[in-house]
């Protein structure tokens, strides 16, 4: 599935804005007459032959329409347009050898596309049918969702309805999205969004993080990032206290999707080992579960990680944004707030838990006691 740009030199105005929809229009009819005049025409047509068709039969248009066809021309390389002459107009080819309308596009951030080129239609090849077929439209117009390859690239469908493109979707348009500094971060945010209402268990690995490329396992990392990084989860993710399903698939993508670790038994971070029964190295009579050891035993990293937010704002506003406060200390208040609500259930689930079940969890957290 190859992408051209085939592009006509004129200064753009709206009067040549209707010339040029125009033009695609006779350009879409011109295909479809010859495909069905000769069957079969295009049907084993690769991605080279047909951008020289598209050159050939908008040369062929070209003297019923403003356009000069001498400005017409391919042009070689990795560049986007490929096909282009200083031009403001440009035409995008893109086939598939099924019988449908969709296909994979080019990529959002269009780092090669040639200056000058601001309005582009979409050419569209359906050569799965018979006989084959072709649609002209605003290349704009026809993406409708954003999917990753080996980039970021946009997904076609050319029976997209009015309002259905993933622009509308973002409201947001075509060109701002692609001029603007900050496209990939604004998509990311869009999928954030979009998944947290739709499947709390999803997440946009592939926008906006520094994702390495070699996937390590949690065994594999040394004892600091683990302290790091089971502070970070207790910050973040207070479902770890709920008794609800899956309450660990947040806290398993964030770790896969922002630091490349697969810990393919989440539970095991909070729950392993059973129960505790030492506070300060002595035995207290009674057990405790070991998700309260663990808060407590991360309690001093935790609290360093508050005590400078600038660190952490931004996973705290993506995953657990009621916390935050513009208000420095507070932030951590509220934070102890909603742990400490959380913790005490967890707490006093279990009857052997009836003896520190006056003991409010934060006060526990703040005296830094060490459960063992």
């Amino acid at each position: 599935m190859n992408q051209n740009i085939i592009s006509v030199k004129c200064q753009r105005t709206k009067q040549t804005d209707d010339a040029f929809k125009e033009f695609m229009s006779l350009v879409e009819g011109e295909f479809n007459h010859r495909a069905r005049k000769f069957p079969g025409l295009y049907k084993s047509c690769n991605g080279k032959l047909l951008e020289n068709e598209t050159v050939e039969i908008l040369k062929y248009v070209c003297p019923q329409t403003p356009f000069d066809s001498r400005e017409i021309k391919l042009v070689s390389g990795q560049q986007f347009p490929d096909i282009v002459a200083s031009t403001t107009y440009g035409v995008e080819v893109k086939s598939t050898e099924k019988n449908n309308w969709v296909s994979t596009g080019g990529s959002i951030i269009e780092s090669t596309r040639i200056d000058g080129v601001e309005r582009i239609y979409m050419l569209f090849g359906k050569l799965g049918g018979t006989p084959e077929e072709f649609r002209c439209r605003p290349y704009e117009d026809v993406l409708y969702e954003i999917a990753v390859t080996h980039s970021p690239r946009y997904l076609i469908d050319m029976d997209l309805g009015e309002n259905e493109s993933i622009f509308s979707k973002m409201n947001t348009t075509y060109d701002a999205l692609r001029t603007s500094p900050d496209s990939i971060n604004q998509v990311r945010q869009y999928y954030v969004k979009k998944a947290k209402g739709e499947h709390k268990t999803s997440m946009p690995w592939w926008l906006g993080y520094d994702t390495q490329m070699v996937i390590q396992l949690w065994s594999s990392v040394n004892k600091e990032e683990k302290e790091i990084l089971q502070s970070k989860m207790c910050i973040l993710f207070p479902e770890i206290l709920k008794n609800q399903r899956d309450k660990y698939a947040r806290v398993a993508l964030w770790l896969c999707a922002k630091y490349s670790i697969l810990l393919y038994n989440t539970r095991d971070c909070f729950s392993a080992g059973g129960q505790c029964s030492k506070l300060n190295g002595k035995d207290m009579g009674y057990k405790v579960s070991q998700v309260v050891a663990r808060y407590l035993n991360h309690a001093k990293t935790i609290k360093e990680m508050f005590r400078d937010t600038s660190t952490i704002k931004d996973e705290i506003l993506e995953f657990n944004s009621e916390i935050w406060s513009d208000t420095g200390n507070q932030v951590y208040k509220n934070w102890l707030n909603q742990i400490n609500v959380l913790m005490q259930s967890q707490i006093i689930k279990d009857k052997e838990y009836k003896h520190i079940t006056n003991i409010p969890f934060a006060e526990w957290f703040e005296k830094e006691y060490v459960l063992e």
